[in-house]
């Protein structure tokens, strides 16, 4: 039996002080967001499968942080352009009112997206291509120092966590997804931190997440989680 950390939902968001209704938009948003990860991406509908896309990469495939970030990452780690506005950009109706909502409100939201791989990969021993992030999705929202292959070195003291920081948390999260679990919310630092699995909705997802296309450790089953988000966020 694996053991699963102390997770915190409600209590810690109402010791945080953080109104119901930020909850309400980022869930908006992960609705957006669950979207985008469920559509086939037309570069992999022309090749038919991700394993031909690893072993021949034409343009860079949208998959991972590739569908949501502008920096692209693809088989390595994530770096954002620092001078950037932000590194998401809309494109849907939805997403888009979405995004002014939480521009309108305040809001600070940073985004990681973690895949099954974390789970063979310990943080005394981290996976760069297991855990991509953070990336900004709010304008205003303040990038930490540190990233793999990078140094911001005009990061603000309070900035997001950076990636040593949330590897621990995304391991955690996607031990709990493994398990059937369906999200959590808890206080980390000044960040309020969401989890949320990103499911195997259909065969194809179970097709594409398969052992010979990523390798040991990323067996899914259909509706099972293949991997999952996190939102770190919070109202300046």
């Amino acid at each position: 039996m694996r053991l699963i950390p102390v997770l915190f939902s409600a209590l810690a968001i109402a010791g945080a002080n953080r109104p119901p209704s930020d909850l309400d938009t980022i869930e908006q948003f992960n609705q957006a967001v669950q979207i985008r990860f469920q559509s086939l991406p037309a570069n992999l509908s022309s090749h038919g499968s991700l394993s031909t896309l690893v072993l021949n990469l034409p343009p860079e495939p949208a998959l991972g942080m590739n569908r949501m970030a502008s920096a692209r990452s693809f088989g390595r780690p994530y770096l954002p352009e620092f001078d950037a506005k932000r590194d998401f950009e809309p494109q849907t109706d939805t997403e888009r009112k979405i995004l002014a909502c939480m521009e309108r409100d305040g809001l600070q939201v940073g985004f990681y997206v973690f895949g099954r791989a974390i789970l063979d990969a310990a943080p005394q021993a981290p996976n760069f291509r297991a855990l991509k992030g953070p990336a900004a999705i709010t304008a205003g929202t303040p990038r930490p120092r540190s990233y793999p292959t990078g140094d911001n070195r005009n990061a603000a003291p309070d900035a997001l966590p950076d990636w040593n920081a949330i590897y621990p948390l995304a391991r955690n999260a996607m031990i709990t997804f493994a398990d059937g679990g369906s999200g959590y919310d808890m206080a980390f630092g000044s960040w309020i931190v969401s989890a949320r699995p990103v499911i195997a909705a259909e065969n194809r997802c179970v097709a594409c997440h398969s052992p010979s296309a990523f390798g040991k450790g990323t067996s899914v089953t259909l509706h099972g989680a293949v991997g999952g988000v996190l939102y770190a966020w919070r109202v300046k």
